[in-house]
């Protein structure tokens, strides 16, 4: 079987995945037609989709591996890091990200504001009301899109893309990963954090810091709003002075994450024993 994947093969496992998603979230919303209610502050069916939609992406990749005929663990490098001490770069990685990207998504967020658009479904609509209600939106919203988006976006989608070159892999599935989201909100956010991933996997010719790093953003996006939400407020509070601190923030964070992934890029590159 195929150890590799092309750039055309890797646009069609894009866009089957995108029409896999709708498909059977349209089949299960029928399907639960009669099941009404909500849970949490949201409805049983949107808790439903959320799960369905990791479900079908899964489904989709497995499928179209069988059918292009390639090694699915080969090409998503479905194996752990050569060097256990990357593991230690992951956690203040992730939290450089958040620290960079905040201030972009706060920025799409006052554009799209003051256009009148004030998105959908988010996170912050789940009434926290006991820790069993966190643990279920961490499974559901952090866990399964760490292991579903990764397996398509670092695992099958880069690959093919990167054939390419390795900045236009880059870019471009960074691109279609935040586009993917359908969230304009989170669009920029998205986009940059889809880089870091990307470059991540690039640097590891492993899956496993991508699904860590992914899920450790959504686990501290979800902490931050079940049980912090005075952050917004303020964030709020700073008025002009946001401009200020979201420019430094940016800086910042982007400059931890350069010598971050530096130190990770050194710590995966063989030893030079001279002589």
């Amino acid at each position: 079987m195929r150890r590799n994947l092309l750039a055309g093969e890797s646009g069609s496992l894009y866009l089957f995945a995108l029409c896999g998603i709708s498909i059977l979230s349209n089949v299960f919303y029928y399907a639960m037609g009669n099941v009404g209610g909500a849970f949490a502050g949201i409805s049983v069916s949107t808790w439903v989709n959320y799960a369905v939609t990791q479900v079908a992406i899964v489904l989709v990749v497995w499928l179209f591996s069988l059918w292009r005929r390639y090694d699915l663990p080969a090409v998503a490098k479905l194996r752990p890091m050569k060097d256990p001490r990357r593991y230690l770069l992951l956690l203040p990685v992730s939290v450089a990200a958040i620290v960079a990207f905040l201030p972009v998504s706060m920025l799409f967020q006052t554009f799209f504001g003051a256009i009148g658009y004030v998105g959908g479904i988010s996170a912050g609509q789940i009434s926290y009301d006991n820790v069993g209600v966190f643990f279920l939106s961490l499974f559901v919203l952090g866990v399964l899109p760490a292991l579903g988006e990764e397996l398509l976006m670092r695992g099958n989608v880069l690959p093919g893309l990167a054939s390419r070159g390795a900045v236009f892999g880059v870019f471009i599935s960074a691109l279609l990963f935040s586009l993917m989201h359908a969230n304009p909100l989170q669009t920029g956010y998205q986009f940059c954090f889809g880089a870091v991933l990307a470059i991540l996997f690039m640097l590891s010719g492993s899956l496993v810091p991508c699904v860590a790093v992914h899920f450790l953003n959504n686990f501290f996006s979800l902490l931050m709003t079940a049980y912090i939400p005075e952050i917004d407020a303020a964030i709020a509070s700073l008025g002009a002075y946001n401009w200020l601190t979201g420019t430094v923030s940016f800086v910042v964070g982007t400059l931890a994450l350069v010598l971050l992934l530096y130190a990770y890029y050194r710590l995966g590159k063989p030893k030079d024993n001279g002589g």
